[in-house]
């Protein structure tokens, strides 16, 4: 443990880790091709380069005193390629406004120089959070007063290794669970990392999960349809991967905050009727796989099944209860699947190319739109996705919900073309015959 006092901390790491007084003007971001100029911040701007093994400080000038008024501030941190930045902010002590329109902590955790994506802290708080790719910006809108102590280290990004090969040569596992433990609306707390295969969509700067998702490739997830509204897009959505606890990343060391390149919404889907609700979701760069981040498995041998009577896990980050907050961490609950016939007794435009699902006092809610309905196949001891989570009356009303049955041919090969079309990323469907 350095003793030194925290200044001569940072002054230390600086010297030794390339930490740069960023001169007035324009300057180009190593290794980046990217330069910038931004008058506001030419007393207070740095570039460090990170190097593995350091820890790094982000403080506000006069710290450990209060910063005076008018202070601003920028640090443009750069890590190794294939790796991200692990950022930790135990102090951010500011003035609270609304908005955060005084003080604010604002960070980019994809890079962006223009801070376009940035997400805002201000009042008194603390936050683990990791980049988006290798680059991370912070800024310091000191108007009043305040003070900020900040650490970053490298995470490295390949740390999750992809699992050895099996017999048949096949490095891609799809529908495992990591941990055989036993908010979705009168639900329950997954285990960590349990079902490997859970994504969530995250609108940023909100940094806030409005769908789930399911892992089907290294460069793809499956969601709903409705969840790519006119809001969302590729430049202001990223994908969670490997997290369990959204307020912390203690929990977890396989979680990935990836950027997404492209959605591909069904070109049937009908918003009236939610007929087609089905998306894709590119990827802008892979998913390191391992036991704990994996595929689910896709249903071809239960096309053509009758599935009433099934019990089915759902599983996402949503409200807890109709208008409700959302979970702080990944829930699961269990469902049965009904005949189509007692959807349409509540829903109109119901068709066969939906599954119908009821629980008592349980239920699928807000933000959990797109996240996966799955089945435990005992023979294969693989977890297959049957559904996407749709629509519904409320949350944990007495009638049943309308999810996107997915062991349907048209949509497997939906979901076939689009993806070999576009990356011909085959581990999606390595496990077509298992």
């Amino acid at each position: 443990m350095i003793n030194f006092p925290i200044r001569v901390q940072i002054a230390l790491i600086c010297a030794a880790s390339f930490c740069t007084r960023l001169t007035y003007g324009f300057y180009v971001v190593p290794g980046s091709g990217t330069s910038y100029k931004d008058d506001v911040y030419s007393e207070c701007d740095y570039f460090t380069e990170l190097a593995p093994g350091n820890e790094y400080y982000i403080v506000n000038p006069t710290y450990p005193e209060y910063y005076v008024s008018d202070t601003r501030c920028r640090w443009v941190n750069q890590s190794p390629p294939n790796t991200s930045i692990l950022l930790k902010c135990p102090i951010i002590n500011l003035s609270q406004s609304t908005d955060c329109v005084a003080d604010s902590v604002q960070v980019s955790f994809s890079g962006d120089l223009y801070m376009s994506d940035a997400t805002k802290y201000c009042g008194k708080q603390s936050f683990t959070e990791t980049s988006v790719g290798n680059k991370l910006v912070v800024t310091l809108e000191g108007l009043i007063m305040g003070k900020l102590l900040c650490t970053m280290e490298i995470k490295d990004s390949n740390k999750a290794v992809a699992p050895a090969a099996s017999k048949s040569g096949n490095a891609c596992e799809c529908g495992k669970k990591f941990q055989m433990h036993n908010r979705i609306v009168n639900g329950h707390q997954t285990g960590v990392n349990e079902y490997p295969f859970v994504a969530a969509l995250v609108i940023m700067p909100q940094n806030m999960v409005f769908c789930g998702a399911s892992i089907l490739g290294k460069r793809w997830l499956l969601t709903a349809a409705h969840c790519k509204e006119s809001r969302v897009t590729s430049k202001n959505t990223i994908a969670l991967v490997g997290d369990h606890d959204l307020t912390t990343e203690a929990e977890s060391d396989v979680t990935q905050r990836l950027k997404i390149k492209d959605f591909y919404v069904h070109e049937e889907y009908n918003t009236r009727t939610a007929k087609n609700d089905m998306a894709l979701v590119e990827l802008d760069e892979d998913i390191v796989f391992s036991d704990k981040v994996m595929p689910i498995c896709l249903p071809y041998h239960l096309i053509g099944h009758n599935l009433v009577g099934l019990n089915v896990t759902v599983l996402g980050w949503g409200t807890t209860s109709f208008g409700g907050p959302t979970s702080k961490v990944l829930m699961e609950t269990t469902l049965q699947v009904k005949a189509i016939s007692e959807c349409r007794e509540v829903f109109r435009d119901v068709w066969d190319k939906q599954l119908c699902t009821y629980g008592k006092n349980t239920d699928a809610c807000q933000a959990d739109s797109g996240g996966p309905l799955v089945y435990w196949d005992a023979a294969k001891k693989r977890w297959f996705l049957l559904g996407l989570i749709s629509y519904g009356r409320g949350c944990a009303e007495d009638v049943p919900a309308v999810n996107t049955l997915v062991p349907c041919r048209t949509y497997l090969n939906w979901i076939e073309d689009k993806i070999n079309t576009e990356t011909g990323d085959s581990c999606a469907f390595n496990n077509k015959d298992s």
